[in-house]
């Protein structure tokens, strides 16, 4: 018997009226069920049995079983569970997650020029060092002044990070104060905000170019010579700060605009105007010449995760991979 299904308006169950399965076969055997429907306005449905039926769309099959229900004015209803097995729904979680990712591809790629190599700041920066500084240079000298160590770290991904080891260096280095923003600070900005994105800067002290001397300043030996960086290395004392400083030059003007470090947080109350502030954020980006980490980008999210907290419209709570719990 070829009977048509409503699925227009899913219920978590199928349902069946008994006066339809009174049309049946009768090698269709009802069986007792203690199910207890519950209706729209808290009505109370008690069915009078259930049945296991094979049910078809296209070349797609399923057994799936209905509840049969008094209900004469009713009509055949499919349920969620047959909706998922007939493949006429899919999980919300996986289609929301295959279209961030397309999402974010797009975006990506409609903005290469800011996902490509690594980016300049505008202006060379100079190392100022105290008056009573005398050069020092550690095993391997082979110039005139100051010759550091290097120090190789192993990053999250895989890939290394190339660092300085200026202990005798820092030591003598003139530190501009910049005050970083504490959490405590961040997170009024956030009250109310619905819709997030977080650019990080590719290797972001590197984008900070040196002049001349102070490159010299940041030589470092190795069994093959000595070289000098060319751009902020990390290890010097001066560099989070000048790093925090510059960024902030570049982007702390855009109102929604968060900085913190390499980390730029845009926040805005709809899509709408979330939207507004990303453009001002790519265009400046262009203009200034920075690139940012494709593969760390967090794009129009209702939650975001930002300094080991997750945000969103709801608050602030703490993110479950920097917390762990001691017995």
């Amino acid at each position: 018997m070829k009977l048509i299904l409503n699925w227009t308006l899913v219920p978590r169950l199928s349902v069946l009226p008994l006066d339809i399965f009174s049309t049946f076969n009768n090698d269709l055997k009802m069986e007792m069920t203690n199910i207890v429907l519950e209706a729209y306005g808290g009505y109370k449905l008690r069915p009078v049995g259930m049945i296991n039926l094979l049910c078809s769309i296209g070349n797609k099959q399923a057994n799936i079983n209905f509840v049969i229900i008094e209900n004469s004015k009713s009509k055949p209803l499919l349920g969620l569970e047959g909706c998922i097995k007939l493949n006429l729904v899919k999980c919300i979680d996986k289609v929301s997650v295959n279209m961030y990712e397309t999402k974010t591809k797009q975006f990506i790629e409609n903005n290469k020029e800011i996902f490509t190599g690594v980016g300049k700041f505008e202006g060379k920066y100079t190392i100022k060092l105290k008056e009573i500084a005398v050069p020092i240079a550690r095993p391997r000298r082979r110039i005139p002044g100051w010759v550091s160590n290097l120090v190789v770290v192993e990053k999250n991904d895989g890939s290394i990070r190339l660092c300085l080891d200026p202990k005798d260096l820092n030591k003598v280095i003139k530190r501009d104060y910049v005050l970083i923003p504490k959490i405590e600070e961040l997170v009024p900005k956030l009250t109310n905000k619905k819709v997030f994105s977080v650019l990080d800067l590719k290797d972001g002290f590197f984008q900070i170019e040196l002049d001349d001397k102070s490159s010299d300043l940041c030589t470092f030996s190795s069994p093959f010579g000595c070289y000098k960086f060319l751009r902020l290395p990390m290890g010097l004392s001066c560099a989070p700060e000048i790093f925090q400083k510059r960024n902030e030059a570049n982007f702390s003007d855009i109102s929604g605009v968060l900085v913190y470090f390499d980390d730029l947080l845009i926040a805005g109350d709809t899509i709408e105007q979330h939207d507004e502030i990303l453009g001002k954020v790519i265009k400046r980006a262009q203009e200034l010449n920075i690139e940012f980490n494709q593969n760390k980008i967090q794009l129009k999210v209702p939650e975001v995760k930002y300094l080991e907290y997750i945000f969103s419209s709801e608050g602030m709570k703490p993110d479950p991979d920097y917390v762990q719990s001691y017995n």
